[in-house]
């Protein structure tokens, strides 16, 4: 039985809540949805041996669609002692508001600083207005967001931010996560080494936990392109994060 040594994550530490979106936006990096949420053994185990003192992000997918299992997953945090700096959710802003309700008030009650942000891209835009059926949807969604952050006493001109883009700024349409690195140059480096470093117990970098248990550099990939690089020598469930990091970053380096 290997020794499960405690890390102390400085960097940035990215939980995929889960590999579901209600979009279908044609600059989507991930690729094709899946049912894939991120499970409690998953969280338990990876948490036993971290200690969180850097920035943490909950993405998907559309990560407020796993409410349930975002709060659980900052209960466990602060309850283990860990402290990150702050806690990001991005969102595309279609979720309901008791969605969000829930996660905020797990923060408020853990005490933890957030910082919600809103996509507003135009393929988000364009796709919430089809979805609720009206335009200028945002707008009432961020009144609701802002009396949610306020009523767990976190000033949504801190806490909250609806993240404008420049539509002549974005990518152009990369079907479905196609012709990535042409899109993106450098954006195609997904190894764990290029995102992430180790000092004896101490972790930089980017490093990101998928639902399943793996454990992967923090930058953006294709579900695809992830299932093709990272096999199951970097499940938590399989191995202690000592053996995944010494196999990520020697083999990779």
């Amino acid at each position: 039985m290997e020794f499960k040594r405690k890390y102390i994550i400085e960097g940035l530490l990215s939980f995929v809540m889960t590999e579901n979106c209600n979009f279908l936006c044609d600059h989507c990096l991930r690729g094709e949805k899946r049912p894939n949420k991120i499970t409690k053994e998953v969280i338990d185990e990876f948490l036993t041996q971290v200690d969180i003192r850097g920035r943490i992000n909950l993405t998907g997918g559309e990560p407020l669609s796993n409410s349930k299992g975002a709060s659980y997953l900052l209960s466990q945090i602060y309850e283990l002692g860990n402290r990150p700096e702050e806690v990001k959710i991005v969102t595309n802003g279609s979720m309901p508001s008791r969605r969000l309700n829930e996660v905020v008030e797990t923060m408020a009650e853990v005490g933890a600083n957030p910082k919600i942000i809103v996509s507003n891209d135009p393929s988000h835009l364009d796709q919430r207005e089809n979805l609720h059926n009206r335009i200028g949807s945002i707008e009432s969604t961020m009144e609701e967001y802002r009396e949610i952050m306020t009523n767990n006493g976190f000033d949504p001109n801190e806490h909250l931010l609806l993240m404008e883009f420049d539509a002549n700024a974005l990518p152009k349409a990369i079907g479905r996560a196609a012709n990535l690195e042409k899109t993106h140059p450098g954006w195609d480096n997904i190894s764990f080494s290029q995102w992430i470093t180790q000092d004896r117990n101490i972790i930089y970098g980017r490093l990101q936990v998928q639902p399943d248990g793996r454990i992967t550099a923090g930058c953006d990939m294709s579900w695809d392109d992830r299932d093709k690089h990272y096999g199951e020598e970097y499940n938590i469930l399989n191995h202690p994060l000592k053996r995944i990091l010494k196999y990520g970053l020697k083999s990779e380096s």
